[in-house]
């Protein structure tokens, strides 16, 4: 059910463009007219889903009884502190028109003129309203009612006394579709349903302001967190980058390290070789000649018995190898034996 309703002082609107805004062969002024009509349509219509919903309800009072109605439809259950009242036939003139389909401004304006034109009473004496249906050719089915405020307001004064007259609505059934006529008491049901819609706009927005809000907050965390593991990847590089370098630098220390094995290895050190010898070496014998080159030394000297020294010598385990280059001789009548001993310190490496 479709219904539409208009204010009986509207004049004729006279389409006048100043201006025309032209895209691309386009008229965007007729873009934005159709754009916010379709938004009235939408928000204020009298057979929007939200009006549906978010409408007063109606206690309408008719030559039948009482009924309690919502958007025009009945309803079994509530109640309503706005009354209706419906008028007589007697009391309007209805005329049915056929047209195009067309947005509601252009449909008020083909209404508007066509009251002008119609209507038996005079402009100021005038009220109207109008119905829509939907054919199955694609057309709309206006149902156009007229009637004389002078004779709504002595049908109000002597069948409904005791209604509020100032908030009291006039309506009118065509068909099965009620029409109501503006200029009496439908003002304060449009001004609360209004004030619905800002509520329900209001609360909407809170929502979504609500979900971009929590959006934003979880974003920001994640954000924090992000810069967080960011400063602590950059701080893992920089260590992971000195410990890099202390790598390199432990590396070259054991080369270093390494390198002077070897070099001691090659050449052992004198003095440790030297003790050993005094360690080993009896009161009986005596160095006359002491080479040392890499783990061989040449020894030069005398003792009482240079075959048990030879032995000793021999039996030392860190020598690899003792040998004799030259022949032990004995010196005269003195008692000494005049040596010459090739040693070969043992090499831990070759182990």
């Amino acid at each position: 059910m479709l219904i539409r309703r208009f204010n009986r002082e509207q004049g004729i609107v006279m389409a006048v463009k100043n201006q025309n805004w032209m895209l691309f062969g386009i008229d965007t002024s007729e873009l934005a007219r159709n754009w916010k009509s379709s938004w009235m349509e939408f928000l204020w219509g009298e057979d929007s889903p939200l009006r549906n919903r978010f409408d007063d309800k109606i206690k309408l009072f008719s030559e039948d009884g009482i009924e309690i109605c919502q958007s025009g439809n009945r309803v079994d259950e509530g109640d309503a502190d706005i009354g209706a009242v419906v008028l007589p036939d007697s009391l309007f003139l209805e005329r049915k028109l056929i047209l195009p389909m067309m947005n509601s401004a252009d449909l008020q304006t083909i209404l508007v003129n066509e009251v002008v034109a119609s209507s038996p009473f005079a402009p100021e004496d005038t009220s109207w309203g109008w119905s829509r249906e939907l054919s199955d050719k694609e057309q709309l089915i206006i149902r156009l009612v007229l009637a004389s405020n002078s004779n709504i307001n002595e049908f109000l004064i002597s069948k409904h006394n005791d209604l509020d007259l100032k908030q009291t609505e006039v309506w009118a059934r065509v068909d099965q579709n009620w029409v109501v006529f503006q200029g009496f008491g439908e003002r304060i049901r449009l001004s609360r349903y209004t004030k619905r819609l800002i509520r329900v706009a209001i609360l909407t927005f809170s929502i979504f302001a609500a979900m971009l809000l929590s959006i934003g907050l979880d974003a920001t965390v994640k954000k924090i967190r992000l810069d967080q593991l960011h400063d602590e990847e950059e701080l893992i590089r920089e260590q992971a980058s000195r410990a890099m370098v202390f790598r390199k630098r432990l590396g070259q220390a054991n080369r270093t390290v390494h390198a002077v094995n070897d070099l001691m290895k090659q050449y052992p050190s004198p003095r440790f070789q030297l003790a050993q010898l005094t360690s080993l070496l009896g009161d009986d014998v005596f160095l006359q000649e002491f080479k040392i080159n890499g783990n061989k030394i040449r020894l030069r000297g005398r003792a009482k018995d240079a075959a048990k020294l030879m032995r000793r010598l021999t039996d030392e385990k860190s020598y690899a190898n003792v040998s004799a280059p030259q022949a032990i001789t004995r010196l005269g009548n003195s008692g000494l034996e005049q040596f010459y001993l090739d040693i070969e310190i043992y090499d831990e490496a070759s182990k």
